[in-house]
């Protein structure tokens, strides 16, 4: 499951296995395995900061990030393993349009046409 949400969302996955107990009839631990996933803190089309210069990313999944340099629009992938190397600077804004309905009760006997 953990492979699933990195595979869709990216990040990275740390595992750390905890003996719990023993199993009395072979003597083998029995371990408890906790799987921490660390979700990126940025997504596709914000803006970050790595070695020195602006980019802005253009695709996350669980293998890289894909960036892109805003002055020269080259394109490099990132390892995961970068990830503590990139600085956050700012979502992407999404502009909508934004429309207000106005109901306004009228009556049709005062309503005069021009």
């Amino acid at each position: 499951m953990a492979d699933a949400i990195k595979e869709e969302f990216g990040g990275i996955i740390n595992e750390s296995p905890r003996l719990i107990s023993q199993d009395k009839s072979t003597g083998k631990g029995l371990y408890r395995i906790w799987i921490l996933i660390r979700l990126p803190k940025f997504k596709k089309g914000d803006f970050i900061k790595y070695n020195d210069k602006y980019w802005e990313i253009i695709n996350i999944d669980g293998k890289r990030i894909l960036i892109q340099d805003l002055d020269t629009f080259e394109k490099i992938p990132l390892q995961w393993k970068e990830y503590e190397n990139i600085e956050y600077i700012k979502e992407e804004k999404k502009y909508s349009n934004n429309y207000i309905n106005i109901k306004i009760p009228f009556k049709h006997a005062n309503f005069r046409s021009r």
